[in-house]
């Protein structure tokens, strides 16, 4: 699965992404096509382009993961950490969903942290999952109302399944490969660090580039303006939207909504766009239609 993005800035170095989501495989999404969609889209803005990224995500099984899970995702082991990396010391949080209680002991005047043995055991796994010496700063248990907890499908993490059904993710960016991260789920279960069902992993590989696609000279405009554009398409013989976001967009490119309410795009950009799109999926992959879109303003503080 193939996930993309271009990130936009203004005069005033505020920034805004654009995304696309779930790019068939049989588009064959690379670096040259994703340059070429961010310059087409560039042509109807007033930002520049920082810079643009795809995002590959390779999906893997853990050879046992348990039979049943007993417990809510909602209790969390927060783990915080450290390693080395270019001479300099990094720091790190992640949290465990439904951690299993015996990975944690009474300290007196302190509360529950985790025991010598599940700290090694957490180490290691974690270690070689990375490529790097992990060590584990502190360990306590933590409770979250969420299900969903904290960490997602936004970069690389494990799928924890709990007794009612709930999903919830573990995210591990540090993890060097889909392999080592099957590896670290399958730990985990070896070592009875969870409760619930840890039978999924989803590594993210990122490559991004920096195109310096600036705006023409005295044209740069904000990016808290922006455009979203609507498009449909047909697959598997049913009709499905996706949207596309353009920041600044050009104001000769906008036109008020009947009854003077907001402003659109005007259908040839939109058409435009949908054409760029399209021209990126492939048209026999996807082949998109503009059918409508809004322009607002969303206020972003300085970053």
């Amino acid at each position: 699965m193939f996930n993309a993005q271009i990130n936009w800035i203004d005069v005033g170095a505020i920034k805004a992404s654009s995304h696309l989501f779930d790019i068939p495989a049989a588009s064959a999404p690379d670096m040259t096509k994703l340059l070429a969609l961010a310059t087409s889209l560039h042509s109807y803005s007033r930002a520049g382009v920082a810079t643009y990224a795809l995002l590959q995500w390779t999906e893997g099984a853990m050879t046992t993961p348990l039979g049943a899970a007993v417990g809510s995702n909602c209790d969390k082991a927060q783990i915080n950490y450290k390693w080395i990396a270019g001479g300099d010391q990094r720091f790190g949080t992640f949290w465990i969903p439904n951690p299993d209680p015996t990975i944690f002991e009474l300290v007196t005047g302190v509360g529950y942290r985790l025991t010598a043995a599940a700290k090694a055991l957490l180490e290691a796994s974690l270690s070689t999952a990375s490529g790097l010496t992990i060590s584990i700063v502190e360990g306590k248990p933590e409770y979250r109302e969420s299900d969903a907890g904290i960490g997602g499908k936004n970069e690389s993490c494990l799928q924890f399944i709990d007794e009612a059904g709930n999903y919830s993710y573990m995210s591990f960016p540090l993890a060097a490969s889909s392999a080592l991260l099957i590896g670290l789920g399958d730990a985990f279960n070896t070592d009875s660090i969870t409760q619930s069902i840890l039978d999924r992993s989803f590594f993210l590989a990122k490559t991004e580039a920096n195109p310096a696609i600036a705006a023409a000279a005295g044209a740069w405009d904000c990016v808290e303006t922006r455009a979203y554009a609507k498009m449909q398409y047909i697959s598997g013989g049913k009709k499905h939207f996706q949207t596309i976001m353009i920041p600044a967009p050009i104001a000769t490119n906008c036109e008020q909504n009947t009854g003077q309410r907001g402003w659109n795009l005007t259908k040839v950009v939109g058409d435009g766009i949908a054409l760029a799109l399209t021209s990126f999926y492939g048209s026999g992959n996807r082949s998109l239609t503009f059918v409508g879109s809004r322009v607002d303003v969303k206020q972003l503080g300085n970053q």
